[in-house]
């Protein structure tokens, strides 16, 4: 974020103490949880205005709690299609024991959202839950939450089980985030891991990567399939060293697998699963031994769970000589997102171009000398003061697929310069009305209209005549030439009858410097309509090209 003031924030101390951020899912509004300074109460504000501009607009009546953790999620389909749903898990500083709470509203749009928090610790831990709580929606409306609670102290710490809680209707009921059970303990809630030897906070120690260390937990769901979770957590057993957990349920978190990874010496783990369903872990680890201990950033990669790839994003000393000073030197946070098949991340590293170190190709947003320098050094503002090394976000995106072999159908089109890029899943929740492949009652696609969106035409019955499948096909950028099939598939949803296979016509045939195809007169695809059918008839289309399988 480039502009100041945009979070609310109190003149000089810290501003802001703890503060998490999450987009609709169209990436119209943006919603934060945060801890106001001075008095450290939850806010819950938002902001429409994408230059920001604006400061953001309050949304709840701030309280006392602790660790803001936001997510939201904009509805599509039949019910509620646009409504914004939302959810704060935080650790709530007047309940004890069990304090482990979601703040939800199922309408973060209006005016004045109505806040709802729900307890969500059924058991009984021992003096409050641990701090960090983690919530997640699927879109069809699974919602799960996350949280540790406290069996025990030990030195360091606490005991604490890893529990999952889960909602099947967005939340909305008198009793939300009971559908799991424990088979052993029989309360709401089930126990991924239980009396793990979680520290909230081991302090600051040069053996420790001058760091804290804590739950770190982290929570997502497959946007696939509601029923794939996963979950990292971490802890500290006897004799082993500081440890996270990547762990994964495939029915609705009733059951969990064995570690997919096991990471000694690591904390702040985030996880994002692609459109493609290829899974993305993002973590820090301290490696080497005293007193040449460094701290890396890692992402791995995997598209079953089982070979994992692993690029180090940053590399540097976390003691002695050219290591940053001070204690907490990466923080307690880094997260990660899927946006269709891409990952897209941020996490805090020091940027010393002498003892530092980064992939190929990174940009720097701030002044520096020149690559090659025999003095590598930060810059001020002038181009000419030397400014001393400091810990920095930095910002990263992976290319999952090449762009040039990325086809798509759009799913809407506003006009000739405002439509879908082959975003995945639609960030619109009306994604169908405007979309390009459509139906004519001649084999003739027709021209676009002013708005660049074809001319469609309801299907008629197979007593009155054929019709004809078209599909606008497109890529973001130029390449090999490629062939794209195209396979139609139709649904009567009036009578609410499933999709069946309509057929595939000859392939779309890219030329190299092609970036959109469309099947000239007497190329659309000849499906009938069976006599009898509604009028509410729907038609989609797959798409699979060399290197780009289907979905």
């Amino acid at each position: 974020m480039d502009r100041e003031g945009v979070i609310p924030s109190a003149a000089g101390g810290l501003n802001t103490f703890d503060v998490t951020i999450r987009f609709n899912s169209a990436g119209t509004t943006l919603y934060a949880g945060m801890l106001r300074d001075p008095t450290g109460n939850l806010e819950i504000v938002r902001t429409t205005d994408m230059t920001f501009n604006t400061a953001m607009a309050l949304l709840n009546t701030p309280r006392a709690t602790d660790q803001p953790y936001i997510f939201a999620r904009t509805v599509t389909g039949w019910f509620d299609p646009g409504k914004e749903r939302l959810w704060v898990g935080n650790n709530e500083g007047a309940v004890n024991p069990k304090s482990a709470t979601v703040d939800q509203t199922v309408d973060a749009a209006a005016a004045v959202p109505t806040f709802s928090q729900v307890r969500i610790d059924a058991g009984t831990p021992v003096s409050r839950d641990n701090y960090q709580v983690r919530t997640v929606a699927h879109a069809d409306g699974h919602v799960y939450a996350a949280f540790y609670r406290r069996r025990g102290s030990i030195t360091g710490g606490y005991k604490a089980d890893v529990v999952v809680v889960r909602d099947d209707n967005w939340g909305k009921g008198a009793t939300p985030f009971q559908a799991l059970v424990d088979g052993v303990t029989m309360v709401s809630g089930l126990n991924v891991e239980v009396q793990d030897s979680i520290s909230d906070s081991f302090g600051s120690d040069p053996a420790l990567g001058n760091e804290w260390w804590g739950g770190d937990l982290y929570l997502t769901v497959d946007p696939n399939d509601a029923s794939r979770l996963y979950i990292s957590y971490s802890d500290s057993r006897a004799g082993a060293a500081r440890t996270l957990h990547l762990r994964r349920s495939t029915d609705h978190g009733l059951t969990w697998g064995a570690d997919l990874l096991t990471t000694a010496s690591a904390k702040n783990a985030a996880i994002a699963i692609n459109s493609h369903g290829r899974i993305g872990y993002l973590y820090q680890s301290l490696v080497g031994a005293s007193p040449n201990l460094h701290w890396q950033t890692h992402l791995r990669r995997s598209d079953d769970g089982a070979m994992w790839d692993d690029v180090t994003l940053s590399d540097f000393p976390a003691q002695g000589t050219g290591a940053p000073s001070g204690s907490r030197i990466i923080g307690d946070y880094l997260n990660m997102v899927a946006v269709g098949q891409n990952f897209y991340g941020v996490f805090s590293a020091y940027n010393s171009l002498t003892s530092a170190t980064f992939p190929a190709g990174v940009t720097w947003q701030r002044n520096r000398t020149a690559p090659g320098d025999p003095m590598p050094r930060l810059l001020g503002n002038d181009g000419t003061t030397t400014v001393p090394p400091s810990i920095d976000p930095f910002f990263f995106r992976t290319t999952e697929i090449d762009p040039a072999i990325d086809f798509y159908v759009r799913d809407w089109t506003d006009n000739a310069t405002t439509h879908d890029h082959g975003q995945e899943p639609s960030v619109r929740d009306n994604f169908y009305h405007t979309s390009d492949v459509w139906n004519e009652r001649a084999n003739d696609p027709l021209a676009f209209d002013a708005n660049d969106r074809p001319q469609v035409q309801d299907p008629q019955p197979v007593a009155m005549g054929h019709n004809f499948a078209f599909a606008r096909v497109s890529r973001e950028v130029a390449g090999s030439a490629s062939d794209v099939t195209l396979h139609y598939l139709v649904s009567d949803g009036g009578v609410g009858v499933n999709f069946v296979d309509a057929g595939s016509p000859p392939p779309l045939h890219f030329a190299a410097a092609d970036l959109v195809q469309v099947p000239v007169a007497g190329a659309g695809h000849q499906w009938d309509l069976p006599s009898g059918a509604s009028n509410h008839v729907c038609l989609a289309v797959e798409t699979t090209a060399a290197g780009d399988p289907l979905l």
